[in-house]
C-alpha cells in the first residue's frame, strides 16, 4: 500500500518533532561521540518510614494527608484489605508537571504495638527543589492524630547509570536506610 506524499509528509515531521526520551533521560550527544548508558531505572521522589499508633483497621477509616510546600493531598485509606496483616495501597494523585505522581503506602505491624507505615511519593525530578517541605498526617475519624511528620528534604542526585545517563533526586526520612531495589 503506498501512502499519499502529503501524508508521508506529516507523519515524518510528526516523527521528528518530538523527542522519543523523557526528561530523565537525556539525548543522545550531539557531537558524535557515543555513550554507552545501561537501563537501570530510577525515579525521583521522597521515601518516609514512621510509626503510626494505629493497627492497619485503624487505618482504614483514617485520613491521610501529605503536603510538599503547602500543596497537600489528602484521601481516606479504605483501601486497605481488613483481613490482612500487612497494608498496601497505591493513591491516585493529582497532576504534577505535566505527569502523575505515583504515591504508596505499605504497612506492617510492630510487636511493640502501633503500625510502621511507608510513605513512597515518586514524582518527576523538575519538580523537586533542595528544601522541599514535607508534611504528613495521619488522623482518625474522631480528629485524633495517629502519626504526624514534618521534615524539610535535602535530596541526594543519583546516577545509576553514571554520569551523562540520566539523574534522579530522593529523600529518605526515617531511621534506617530504605533496602535497595533489586
Amino acid at each position: 500500500m503506498r501512502l499519499p506524499l502529503h501524508l508521508a509528509a506529516l507523519l515524518v515531521a510528526g516523527c521528528a518533532s518530538t523527542s522519543p526520551f523523557p526528561p530523565e533521560y537525556p539525548a543522545p550527544p550531539q557531537d558524535g561521540t557515543e555513550r554507552v548508558c545501561t537501563l537501570i531505572g530510577c525515579g525521583s521522589g521522597m521515601v518516609l518510614d514512621m510509626t503510626v499508633n494505629a493497627t492497619l483497621a485503624q487505618l482504614r477509616a483514617a485520613t491521610f494527608t501529605m503536603c510538599r510546600n503547602g500543596s497537600c493531598f489528602r484521601s481516606r485509606l479504605e483501601g486497605f484489605r481488613p483481613d490482612a496483616e500487612r497494608g498496601f495501597l497505591q493513591l491516585p494523585m493529582p497532576k504534577e508537571a505535566g505527569r502523575f505522581p505515583l504515591l504508596e503506602l505499605s504497612t506492617k505491624p510492630l510487636p511493640t504495638g502501633g503500625t510502621e507505615v511507608r510513605v513512597s511519593y515518586g514524582t518527576d525530578s523538575v519538580v523537586l527543589k533542595q528544601g522541599d517541605l514535607y508534611r504528613v498526617t495521619f488522623q482518625a475519624v474522631d480528629g485524633r492524630t495517629l502519626g504526624e511528620f514534618r521534615s524539610v528534604a535535602h535530596y541526594t542526585k543519583v546516577e545509576p547509570n553514571g554520569p551523562d545517563c540520566g539523574t534522579c533526586y530522593n529523600v529518605y526520612f526515617g531511621s534506617n536506610p530504605p533496602p535497595r531495589e533489586r
